[in-house]
């Protein structure tokens, strides 16, 4: 793929049967130079929506560490992506055996909050995001999520972080 852009060959964006473009798939694996190397070559669609109801923006809120909070600057700053955009109806995924499902109406804030996506919820507060939004379904704010589901922290530590983010953030 990255020869081919070198090359100025302009492919098709294409999805698959899922309704899943390239860069879906680059952020599911987590390969932030693929995510580059699509914005390079302009091969993508901001803020596509799969079958599942999500973008590339949602699913890069659940990534762990330092890369899924870099794809999701990237995302936002250089391609684009609408940190507003709320997951629609059909919104239940697997990823890696664990259950991550985001609710209906949820912002990427949401679903960053309900894994305890500490660096990520970092960049998406020093980005702007509207931290009073509620969630559609079950009228949350990513403070509520990520209180209901402190089980998920991976440690204390990072549950606190993002706690004192949400709260310093303005909610």
């Amino acid at each position: 793929a990255r020869f081919l852009m070198r090359q100025e060959v302009k492919p098709q964006v294409v999805q698959n049967d899922v309704g899943r473009e390239p860069l879906h798939e680059a952020v599911i694996a987590g390969d932030y130079q693929m995510v580059k190397s699509i914005y390079d070559g302009n091969v993508y669609t901001p803020n596509t929506r799969d079958t599942f109801s999500f973008t590339a923006l949602h699913y890069a809120a659940v990534l762990d560490g330092h890369i899924g909070a870099d794809i999701v600057h990237f995302l936002v700053r250089m391609m684009a992506f609408d940190l507003e955009c709320r997951v629609g109806k059909d919104c239940k995924y697997v990823i890696e055996d664990d259950m991550k499902e985001a609710q209906e109406g949820e912002t990427v804030i949401h679903i960053a909050s309900r894994f305890v996506k500490d660096k990520t919820v970092r960049w998406l507060v020093e980005l702007g995001v509207d931290l009073s939004k509620v969630s559609a379904l079950e009228g949350r704010t990513a403070l509520h999520v990520a209180i209901i589901n402190a089980g998920r922290a991976t440690s204390l530590k990072s549950l606190l972080h993002l706690i004192k983010l949400l709260l310093v953030g303005g909610i």
